[in-house]
């Protein structure tokens, strides 16, 4: 199937992917913020917020609260960490799988993230 075909026949099945050109805000500030992941499989957030600090609890679940597609997006997010991408390479793989993107949310869970340790970001 050609390139063309694929991209009509998602449209028609009503795939994510099949929106609109992903939006970019503020990516090109993340272009050298280089995120990996240190443990394979999935991320048990639950366990990672418990070892985080009551207001970082709180803003994580501000944020999620506030985001569009935010559990997804951490998801497809996670899959491409592999330590040779930055957030905003990450960010458009995750805009053109979702068809939406949020460079600062994704920012902010990798921030999130790092800091009980399943992942690093080099270039802050």
């Amino acid at each position: 199937m050609h390139t063309q075909e694929v991209a009509l026949s998602r449209k028609a099945a009503g795939s994510p992917g099949s929106g609109p050109r992903p939006r970019r805000r503020g990516s090109a500030k993340y272009r050298r913020v280089i995120v990996k992941r240190l443990m394979p499989g999935p991320v048990d957030m639950g366990a990672m917020l418990s070892l985080l600090g009551k207001r970082r609890r709180s803003q994580y679940r501000k944020r999620m609260a506030k985001e569009k597609h935010a559990y997804i997006m951490q998801a497809l997010a996670l899959f491409w960490a592999n330590g040779r991408r930055s957030i905003a390479e990450i960010a458009e793989h995750v805009g053109v799988e979702l068809g939406y993107t949020n460079p600062d949310f994704l920012k902010f869970y990798f921030d999130t993230l790092a800091e009980p340790g399943p992942l690093t970001i080099a270039g802050r």
